[in-house]
């Protein structure tokens, strides 16, 4: 019901794998084809708005919010302007601008393990990202978002894990 997508079974494009609460105090999903993207509130008086498809970025040169081999999967986290950025299974990064619903490639996390697939994601106290696999359990990394470039997070205690959430933004400057 909340799609409106009816049977999901063996089409995994139609899945919602990526949402987040963003400062305007509303949810955002997105499926991991891209082409159902979901506005919800959260309060007593619930309202599910579908908003229809992402558009690809003219300049994301031919990398697609929509293909299954880049982009699909991942997690998502919000800026304190209320853009979302999709960190897709296969490392990719997409900001999506929730009016225009236009994605921009910005680019692959650099220095993650090899079979490491970002699965969750979250904005930590120092404005970086934590990142986790459900694939690769030997490490979490701490992405810079400036550049995209990943380094390890000491940690003893490493669960493979995805779909991350906690009450912090990414500062947009």
């Amino acid at each position: 019901p909340f799609t409106n997508l009816g049977d999901m079974h063996n089409d995994e494009g139609k899945i919602i794998t990526r949402m987040v609460i963003a400062p305007d105090g509303y949810g955002y999903a997105i499926s991991n084809d891209g082409n159902t993207f979901i506005r919800f509130s959260t309060g007593k008086n619930v309202k599910i708005e579908q908003l229809g498809t992402l558009v690809d970025d003219p300049d994301n040169n031919g990398i697609s919010i929509h293909n299954r081999c880049s982009s699909y999967g991942g997690d998502m986290i919000c800026d304190d302007k209320g853009n979302l950025y999709i960190l897709s299974a296969r490392n990719h990064v997409f900001k999506v601008n929730t009016s225009s619903k236009i994605a921009t490639h910005l680019g692959s996390i650099k220095g993650l393990a090899q079979n490491f697939t970002v699965n969750g994601a979250v904005v930590d106290g120092d404005g970086q990202l934590l990142v986790s696999s459900a694939v690769d359990g030997s490490n979490y990394f701490v992405v810079n978002p400036k550049d995209w470039n990943a380094t390890p997070y000491a940690s003893n205690n490493i669960f493979r894990s995805s779909d991350l959430a906690n009450g912090n933004y990414l500062a947009s400057k």
